[in-house]
């Protein structure tokens, strides 16, 4: 079976929060003998018909409003339509198919026109979200211009039209089900090349006597600014606890975006890490620590830790579907913080791999 798909992230076991996401769905479309055919965006000469057409495929879409903002934001104009002059053309050959299914694993509203064309063209839509982009904190449209989460209305109405949504996590799924959206939960779970290392690593912890100093890892992109914040907030505030453990900070743009005074002895800058170095990092700890300000999505590290048998301590807001799970700890305030980190935490057990049924029939029904 073929169908006809677009993606922001390729598929990695190993990547960021979005390419684990891919690497699951790619083995799930392998299981069931499915495959795809992703429409990508390309570079190439420009004629004047291809602006012209470009102008009127974004015409014809909800994300005309960038018009009004040619005087105050004439180079972002500018570079959107630019964008689909270069790929206008592709776009409409793309769906000139027999392939009735098209599946969009997307958030941002940048590629809206993709999804309206599915539209046009009558094709079955099947959405795979990775976020609510428009209610991501502080985010600003391309589009719009519009700070989070003013767009929030355009978003629901693009999903609306399609057949069926898939969220990463329940409180996502409840809220567009509240607005109308047939949306249903599909949480991540990683891939099985991924699952066999964190495999590995449980073997070797249950092996692992404990340490006299606990220390706690703290992994994530801060490049991500809502990690950022999180990670720097525990450094600032860590070095008030006065508890015999160690903080140990590691990730894509840590090095650059964490600030460690000098006189902080029980925080470790750990910087980008290699598998082999997180592997390691991973075995001696003695829980993933997280601290997440308010934000959409969900963390592909949380369900991680439980397969490799790391013990977890969260924030509130970092949380989402894994609240009231042995091995797993929240902590609403600063202070309770402090008391989770002085006790003694369990392993978590292994979380069964979730339900894709539904998912699949939705996209080997083709009509």
């Amino acid at each position: 079976m073929s169908i006809l798909a677009f993606r922001i992230f390729d598929a990695k076991p190993f990547g960021n929060g979005g390419e684990r996401r891919e690497a699951q769905l790619d083995e799930i479309y392998r299981e069931v003998g499915v495959t795809r055919r992703y429409y990508g965006m390309h570079r190439i000469p420009l004629t004047i018909g291809m602006w012209l057409r470009s102008v009127r495929l974004i015409a014809q879409s909800q994300n005309r409003v960038i018009f009004r903002h040619i005087f105050t934001h004439p180079k972002a104009v500018y570079h959107y339509i630019k964008s689909w002059a270069w790929n206008v053309d592709e776009l409409r050959s793309f769906f000139k198919t027999d392939d009735n299914m098209f599946v969009y694993e997307g958030s941002a509203a940048y590629h809206y026109p993709v999804v309206e064309e599915a539209f046009r063209r009558k094709k079955k839509v099947v959405a795979v979200m990775h976020n609510i982009e428009s209610l991501v904190p502080g985010s600003r449209s391309e589009i719009t211009q519009h700070y989070a989460p003013a767009d929030f209305q355009n978003e629901l109405n693009l999903l609306r039209k399609c057949d069926i949504v898939f969220m990463i996590s329940r409180e996502e799924t409840w809220l567009m089900r509240l607005y109308g959206v047939n949306a249903y939960y599909l949480p991540y779970y990683p891939a099985k090349e991924c699952q066999e290392w964190l495999f590995r690593i449980r073997a070797v912890r249950e092996q692992k006597e404990p340490k006299e100093k606990r220390t706690f890892l703290v992994i994530g992109s801060a490049i991500n600014a809502p990690t950022a914040i999180g990670m720097q907030q525990l450094v600032d505030y860590m070095e008030k606890l006065r508890l015999n453990v160690e903080l140990r900070i590691g990730g894509y743009g840590t090095a650059q975006h964490i600030h460690i005074p000098n006189d902080y002895k029980n925080v470790v800058l750990l910087g980008e890490l290699s598998q082999e170095q997180l592997t390691r990092e991973m075995i001696e700890c003695n829980a993933i620590l997280i601290n997440q300000p308010p934000t959409t999505g969900a963390l592909t590290r949380i369900v991680e830790a439980e397969i490799a048998g790391v013990p977890v301590v969260a924030n509130t807001d970092s949380m989402r579907d894994y609240f009231n799970i042995s091995g797993i700890y929240e902590y609403r305030t600063m202070d309770e913080l402090k008391y989770v980190l002085s006790q003694d935490l369990q392993m978590p057990s292994i979380p069964p791999r979730p339900d894709s049924k539904l998912f699949i029939e939705a996209i080997q029904k083709t009509k």
